[in-house]
């Protein structure tokens, strides 16, 4: 898996590129022809009457990736689904999720990805049922991918085994809002932030390279806490 990889946009509609996008005004799905281009750090797709913008930052082993919807026209624009994704080229996957409820923490598990799998919370706990957070293993490899969403409303997190071509297999990650029964009205001119989501690589399947997401939200908190310090004296 190589994470350089996985923004791919080769055409293939629901497996390629980098947003999974359904409004009122149009599709953006990975298709051939689309209006897609890369500034710096970000990979835009833009009509006339809307942006969608994925700004991708490394910081000590660890990628953060920020998804911004914009209305450009001069009337609402209604959302209905903004997942970001990821795709990878590999046939062997495996998949990892966890539930999560009362004094029954962290009960995760993996399994072969061979269709689809998800994990999801449409609730107002963040965790309660699922936990927002998905690791991709490729066993051939022999290494993966974890992703954490920063969840700011109901989620959902899939991985699906999805083919490229005639012969070639590739696993969708994809992460954001849960779409079901999604109607968000954005008024023109708005921009809408979508979850942010942390991920980055690992070689073992027992600690999924947790002391990376460790060490960079200790940093970021540690950041934090100094600006506040200097914004006082």
């Amino acid at each position: 898996m190589k994470i350089e990889k996985l923004f791919e946009s080769a055409g293939f509609c629901h497996r390629a590129g980098c947003f999974d996008l359904i409004c009122s005004k149009g599709i953006i799905d990975g298709s051939e022809g689309e209006a897609i281009r890369k500034e710096g750090n970000s990979v835009i797709a833009e009509t006339s009457d809307f942006r969608a913008e994925m700004q991708l930052e490394k910081q000590n082993g660890v990628y953060v990736r920020r998804d911004f919807f914009t209305n450009l026209s001069n009337e609402p624009i209604v959302l209905n689904r903004y997942y970001a994704r990821f795709s990878f080229v590999t046939d062997n996957a495996q998949v990892y999720t966890q539930f999560s409820n009362w004094c029954n923490e962290s009960q995760g598990a993996w399994q072969t990805l061979k269709t689809s799998v998800s994990v999801e919370n449409a609730g107002v706990r963040t965790a309660q049922e699922g936990t927002p957070m998905l690791g991709l293993w490729d066993e051939n490899t022999g290494r993966g991918v974890a992703f954490h969403l920063l969840a700011n409303a109901s989620w959902k997190m899939s991985a699906k085994k999805a083919a490229s071509t005639m012969t070639d297999h590739v696993a969708v990650v994809e992460a954001g809002i849960l779409d079901e029964r999604l109607a968000l009205l954005v008024a023109p001119g708005e921009t809408i932030t979508l979850p942010e989501i942390i991920f980055f690589e690992f070689a073992s399947k027992t600690d999924m390279g947790c002391t990376k997401l460790h060490q960079y939200l200790s940093e970021k908190t540690a950041a934090g806490n100094l600006q506040q310090l200097v914004s006082k004296l």
